[in-house]
């Protein structure tokens, strides 16, 4: 009943003039979004997790004031490349899908978390380097090799947190400082 009533009110525009900020939709089975999702303009906050979603609509970077956004065990295989339009996105995550593809693009420079644990990553982009202001990287539990860590992530240097347990890798990465000596 819920989930129908927050759908009709995306498809007649009465939610979007509501003036909504924050909208959890998690668990009310859905497996697409209708391309008026992108009306919600005053959306800061959206959780998405516990839905058979594996796309977005190309309307969705209309959410120019989304700051957070959850796909906690969803069904994506890629992080879908409108993401890297929604220059307000701050906390992104994707954990526990079985996210494969971390296409060029796709992540907004405006980054400060990036949550894609538990998935079955080999390498991310390039672009990723241009997330300067992230402090929070999120990668345990995936097939990360050193060689799919993109040189450009020693420009992270915001980098508070770094999770890269459980993957593939043989060494760690060149670009991460040194850890603090011993007191």
């Amino acid at each position: 009943a819920r989930k129908t009533r927050v759908l009709a009110a995306i498809e007649d525009g009465s939610l979007a003039k509501s003036g909504v900020t924050r909208l959890d939709l998690s668990g009310c089975d859905l497996a697409r979004l209708p391309e008026k999702i992108g009306a919600l303009t005053s959306l800061e906050f959206l959780n998405l997790g516990d839905n058979p979603l594996s796309s977005l609509p190309e309307s969705f970077d209309g959410l120019v004031n989304l700051r957070v956004l959850f796909f906690l065990r969803c069904e994506f295989v890629a992080v879908p490349v409108v993401l890297g339009r929604m220059k307000s996105l701050f906390m992104l995550s994707f954990k526990a899908n079985r996210v494969r593809d971390v296409p060029e693009g796709c992540l907004p420079p405006s980054l400060g978390w990036l949550i894609l644990s538990d998935n079955e990553i080999e390498k991310l982009p390039a672009c990723i380097g241009e997330c300067v202001g992230i402090r929070k990287l999120l990668l345990a539990g995936n097939k990360l090799t050193n060689a799919g860590l993109p040189d450009g992530m020693k420009n992270l240097r915001q980098l508070e947190l770094l999770r890269i347990a459980d993957n593939e890798l043989t060494s760690v990465p060149e670009w991460l400082p040194p850890p603090p000596p011993p007191p």
